[in-house]
């Protein structure tokens, strides 16, 4: 008999429960508010490189970042595959990166870029092409300045993040 009882009251609370947690909305997180923050990223680049004549060369590759600084991004990551050309002491760039925060939600962005290879230095320009969970909707750019720190592909980036919401 109180087996039956600790079932019955089991089955009860069971029935209960799964009905209330149905009723209960997930909180979803707060949207990003607009405004600029700034970010330093520490990058190591995966690449292959194809030397095509003399100082000439295509590379493609992914670069995986840490990011720091203030912001909505201040403990995330970066993901971004790229593809450049060497020719001489220049290097243009472009590629799409995904950078995520601690929560998992993500900002996408398309980038271009110009560096020196005898300085290791370069500036670029990356307009944000979309968003998910609090940046849904998010719009604005993130230009960048980005230093070389060795010849293993590790460098530094400054991101300057200027977000508007919709």
């Amino acid at each position: 008999m109180k087996i039956h009882s600790l079932v019955a009251v089991s089955a009860l609370a069971f029935g209960l429960a799964v009905p209330i947690g149905l009723v209960i909305p997930a909180t979803a997180a707060e949207p990003v508010k607009s405004g600029s923050y700034k970010t330093q990223t520490g990058f190591k680049a995966i690449e292959e490189m194809i030397q095509v004549g003399d100082k000439h060369s295509f590379t493609h590759g992914v670069v995986w970042g840490i990011v720091s600084g203030d912001g909505p991004l201040h403990v995330g990551t970066a993901m971004c595959p790229y593809i450049n050309e060497m020719n001489g002491d220049t290097i243009t760039f472009q590629g799409r990166c995904a950078w995520s925060d601690a929560d998992g939600d993500k900002i996408f962005t398309e980038w271009s870029g110009k560096f020196s290879a005898s300085t290791g230095a370069g500036d670029g320009q990356q307009p944000i092409t979309g968003g998910t969970g609090k940046f849904s909707g998010i719009q604005g750019a993130a230009p960048f300045h980005c230093q070389a720190l060795n010849d293993k592909g590790q460098f530094n980036c400054s991101q300057e993040w200027n977000l508007t919401t919709k």
